[in-house]
């Protein structure tokens, strides 16, 4: 692991990571998108899911 790696994990908790991989895994998995992600492809993913999620 490279110092900034070291950084990044050490900035933030596990549940945190825990949020960020399943917040991810939607919306690759779920909803198809690819990353990186075009801002258009956040917009129609957010306005897609707003209804749902907070």
């Amino acid at each position: 692991m490279n110092k900034i790696d070291q950084y990044i994990h050490a900035a933030t908790r596990e549940n945190t990571r825990k949020s960020y991989r399943a917040a991810i895994e939607h919306f690759e998995v779920s909803w198809g998108g690819f990353l990186p992600a075009t801002a258009d492809s956040v917009v129609s993913y957010l306005a897609h899911y707003a209804p749902t999620l907070a």
